[in-house]
């Protein structure tokens, strides 16, 4: 079933990762993470800004399907990391790591 992102204007979908997201800086929608639970490669642009149900917090969410990755399973494309799988396991897979 897809969710429903429930900021939908640019700028305060910005505002909102950059708020949410302590771990990591984001200076656009267009910067890139690797999910370690799917794999995929997302933007702030895909990424969906939720608000918890009943309350008026808001949460980040992977936008792949079946995936319920949140910011802290997200890592920059340079890490070096195993990609988990559905049971926070590592993979056999690593993240792609570009060449420099």
């Amino acid at each position: 079933m897809k969710r429903l992102s429930v900021v939908t204007n640019l700028t305060d979908r910005l505002l909102a990762l950059r708020r949410l997201d302590r771990t990591r800086t984001w200076e656009s929608l267009d910067d890139l993470r690797v999910c370690r639970c799917c794999g995929k490669k997302i933007t702030g642009r895909q990424i969906e800004v939720i608000a918890a149900q009943g309350k008026s917090e808001m949460r980040l969410l992977c936008p792949t399907d079946g995936c319920s990755a949140t910011m802290s399973d997200w890592i920059y494309p340079s890490e070096r990391r195993r990609v988990l799988n559905g049971w926070n396991r590592p993979s056999q897979s690593l993240v792609p790591v570009p060449a420099t």
